[in-house]
């Protein structure tokens, strides 16, 4: 009990020391998580071959799940574009009885935005490294990397004076090669999680 409250007390000093940074630089912080409706037609194709050759049947893919850590930085601005900057996350996986397919693209990302009142369009590349892994029993890990693009457009409603709920709906173009086997061997398998998908986040104002 007393390594949890010691444990939380650190979590929220290093929060507070954080978001204190943050609003003495004016930077804006969001978190946010959505989903997409994708492709991921590689991933399906071994999906379904996994399915034919261990008499099993497994749903295909249809959407993705995504997160992102993002800074805006009010400072690094141009006309009326606001340079910001992100980690992103974009995943897809479907459990069988031998074990979990997933595939995952881990990115950065740069851009920036335009605020027009509460709306806020968006674009942003983003270089991802992927990577999937088959069912256990298969013994397949693949990984790659590769350039994304995003665009969106984001509605904000401020809660408090720092606070803010934002809902958004952006257009992914993440294709990705997988050209390399983490185990020795090689693929020309395409990774393709691009899609059109919805978010919601909370901002964090530092001005």
């Amino acid at each position: 009990m007393r390594t949890t409250l010691r444990n939380g007390l650190r979590v929220t000093v290093i929060l507070c020391v954080v978001l204190s940074a943050i609003e003495a630089c004016g930077f804006d912080l969001s978190l946010s998580i959505g989903g997409a409706f994708v492709p991921a037609a590689w991933v399906n194709d071994q999906i379904a071959e996994y399915g034919i050759r261990y008499h099993e049947l497994i749903k295909p893919i249809e959407y993705a799940l995504s997160g992102r850590l993002g800074l805006r930085i009010p400072d690094w601005s141009f006309w009326r574009a606001t340079t910001r900057l992100g980690l992103d996350l974009r995943t897809v996986s479907r459990m069988t009885e031998g074990g979990r397919f997933s595939a995952d693209l881990l990115g950065f990302s740069a851009g920036a935005d335009v605020l027009l009142g509460k709306l806020i369009p968006a674009i942003d590349v983003i270089a991802y490294l992927a990577s999937y892994d088959a069912p256990e029993r298969d013994v397949v890990s693949l990984s790659g990397w590769g350039i994304g693009l995003r665009l969106g457009i984001s509605y904000r409603q401020s809660i408090s004076p720092n606070l803010a709920v934002e809902i958004g709906v952006q257009g992914d173009v993440a294709r990705i090669k997988l050209d390399g086997d983490r185990n020795g061997g090689a693929s020309d398998a395409i990774l393709d999680l691009s899609g059109i998908g919805a978010s919601i986040g909370m901002v964090w104002r530092g001005w």
